[in-house]
């Protein structure tokens, strides 16, 4: 009897929501075609391979697999025998296929077996879970793992089940099987302890090589449907350079100052304790009735305060009616109150953000290595906007925490590794506004934003005259104009200016709301009007997602958008994001070939081999005595300098300016980007 396999959640179903009908289509579909033959056991001969290792939490490796279509073996690490197999296996290897394949690679490597420097590089190599993601980024969470891939893709039984059982502890300590074979009552619910060693050998070499024959299977449907002509494969290729790189930015990891960290969070602990003390009395002078003492956490403690007992005005309320008391309608009722009530607004607002820092801080011994280094990892095609997304744990890739938000003190605590070295923050400037002139052909856009002085510019147009940047109204314009590269309308630029979405506080035309709409119609008409090509390419784009329910970006890459026509509901969001995902996909391939290309010419200039480097980033006790990548925050690279970097300083500024990558990838993106860099001691 065949097993029915659900890949899409089973909510989505019940909503009817129109990206995972094809899903639906496609498990049926894999069910009537004929079952698809496992492989019979032997080492592949084919110069290209499927491969997948298992390895220990304390990162021993355990299990090697390699396998073709008709071909798989899994090997234990055992003995010379199995070591010798797998490194004449490598060698007859020209294509690397697995399934988040930058880890096999350096699982492979640090066991000393012979790596390429293409596939250190991201060359010659295939990823099925970046081609997934390529073909179809609107699955649902979970959907990306290997096995649910091939029950999707081919009529095959699950595999993995008896060995996932095997991971799974009791929270007493004692394993599922240790329960089982002891006769001892199962006392509490089961997690998973992710190691491998629970396993027998023969289990570990079934699944190692049925995983690497999945990953084979997958790619050989994959790659023709995503690197079908020489642009696509130039893209695909590039975008697996840029794993790789993300990889060793994971591993390169960060330094910790262990004095600030615990000196921050001793103060955030205190600064929460105090602020909440404050709050308890400021509420039973208020006169709280409640059967437990008022609680800052709780938003229906909050709500009994301001609405009930203080008497104020809700400013919006959320789906389910209840009165919002968000950070931005708290300001707002801040702004538009005195005495004990702003008091009492203020104080909570001082204690969230000092509870926020301490959030961040909070569990953050959990991802500070032996050496004291923290190791961001970068989700590649993370996000459907088109960016890259922070924290890692997505589909078996480590996972780390998301510094993409962090506030300045959080990032005080990162430090160089080198003595005397310095932290330098290269962001670029107006990368987003300079993509969308290009993308639009819009003069006025290149002028304001690459030779002029940008949102500046367009106050003084708008406003006929010019204008401090710390002013209200300067920030309320540069809002507007953001707006616009979303496809916002006057409706709800008007509200989020009212309620302070869009900006640091909020900003009114007028107190009276009708007059304040209007005046933001009329300024966001205006902005309008100084870009008719981006008018232009916004209906461009309107278009194209109505006739193809697709948009593919000048690199070649595919963001698709499915719907049921214009009517259809959702279908406004998804023309935001037919104008919006070119630009944010483009701004990802700008920071993403700067990487690939400032790593390679420091690896030129200080004669190293991508094998060397990655190498010594296991070794940060002895770190090489060059500029390290440690994170990318939006627009930003962060880097560890040594203490003498300035030529190093210029030859990345040169190389992100324009990367060699982008240039070869969109031919006519001729732009010589603009960098702002900060050097400091911390980040």
């Amino acid at each position: 009897m065949t097993k029915l396999r659900v890949t899409y959640g089973l909510d989505k179903v019940a909503d009817g929501a129109f990206y995972h009908e094809q899903h639906i289509i496609d498990d049926l579909k894999a069910l009537a075609v004929e079952a698809t033959p496992f492989p019979k056991p032997g080492i592949p001969a084919t110069d290209v391979k499927g491969i997948d290792t298992e390895y220990a939490p304390d990162g021993e490796l355990l299990t090697v697999g390699f396998a073709n279509k008709g071909l798989a073996a899994g090997l234990e690490w055992v003995n010379e025998a199995s070591r010798s197999i797998a490194k004449r296996a490598l060698r007859e290897t020209k294509w690397l296929v697995g399934h988040n394949i930058p880890g096999d690679i350096d699982q492979f490597a640090s066991a000393g077996l012979p790596i390429t420097e293409d596939w250190y590089a991201g060359r010659k190599i295939i990823d099925t879970f970046v081609l997934a993601k390529m073909l179809d980024e609107n699955k649902p969470r979970g959907s990306y793992g290997l096995e649910q891939l091939m029950l999707t893709n081919y009529n095959v039984q699950p595999w993995k089940g008896p060995t996932e059982e095997k991971l799974k502890n009791c929270k007493c300590g004692y394993t599922r099987q240790e329960h089982n074979s002891k006769g001892k009552p199962h006392c509490g619910e089961f997690e998973a302890s992710g190691d491998a060693r629970d396993w027998t050998p023969e289990e570990r070499e079934s699944r190692c090589k049925t995983d690497a024959w999945a990953t084979f299977m997958l790619a050989k449907k994959f790659w023709p449907a995503v690197a079908h002509d020489k642009q696509t494969k130039l893209l695909t290729e590039t975008i697996h350079r840029i794993s790789m790189t993300l990889y060793r930015i994971g591993l390169a990891g960060a330094k910790v100052d262990r004095a600030y960290l615990d000196n921050f969070k001793a103060t955030a602990s205190h600064e929460v304790a105090t602020h909440e003390h404050e709050l308890r009395v400021c509420s039973h002078r208020i006169g709280w009735d409640g059967d437990k003492p008022f609680s800052p956490t709780n938003d229906d403690n909050i709500r009994h305060i301001l609405f009930d007992l203080l008497g104020l005005k809700p400013i919006s309320t959320s789906k389910g009616g209840k009165p919002k008391v968000d950070k931005v309608s708290l300001k707002v009722l801040a702004d538009g109150t005195d005495g004990t009530a702003a008091r009492f607004i203020n104080t909570l607002l001082a204690y969230n953000k000092a509870q926020k820092s301490s959030s961040i801080y909070g569990d953050i011994d959990n991802y500070i290595d032996k050496d004291g280094f923290m190791h961001f990892w970068l989700n590649q095609l993370g996000a459907r906007t088109g960016r890259r997304s922070s924290g890692g744990g997505t589909d078996g890739t480590p996972s780390s925490k998301n510094a993409q938000n962090w506030p300045p003190d959080a990032k005080h605590m990162i430090v160089s590794r080198f003595e005397g070295g310095m932290i330098g923050a290269f962001d670029y400037q107006s990368l987003e506004p300079i993509l969308a002139a290009y993308l639009s052909q819009d003069m006025n856009l290149a002028d304001f934003f690459y030779e002029g002085r940008g949102y500046l510019d367009i106050c003084k147009r708008v406003l006929k005259k010019d204008i401090e940047k710390t002013s209200p109204i300067y920030r309320a314009i540069k809002s507007m104009s953001l707006g616009l590269f979303y496809n916002m309308q006057d409706k709800l630029m008007a509200t989020n200016l009212w309620n302070g979405v869009m900006m640091e506080g909020p900003f009114k035309f007028s107190e009276d709301w009708n007059e304040h709409l209007k005046q933001t119609g009329i300024y966001r008409k205006q902005i309008l009007g100084l870009f008719p090509g981006w008018v232009r390419y916004m209906e461009r784009q309107k278009l194209r997602l109505q006739n193809d329910q697709q948009i593919v970006a000048p690199d070649g890459y595919v963001r698709h958008l499915p719907h049921h026509g214009r009517g259809s509901e959702g279908y406004w969001k998804l023309v935001n994001q037919s104008i919006n995902f070119p630009v944010q996909h483009l701004a990802s391939m700008v920071t993403g070939c700067a990487m690939i290309d400032c790593e390679a010419a420091l690896l030129e200039k200080y004669r190293l081999s991508y094998r060397e480097w990655q190498t010594s980033l296991h070794l940060p006790k002895n770190p090489m005595y060059m500029p390290h990548l440690i994170n990318e925050v939006h627009d930003e690279l962060t880097w560890d300098f040594p203490k003498e970097h300035k030529a190093d300083m210029e030859l990345i500024l040169d190389t992100m300016s324009s990367p060699p990558s982008l240039t070869k990838l969109i031919p006519d993106l001729t732009i010589k980007l603009k960098i702002e860099a900060k050097i400091n001691e911390r980040w």
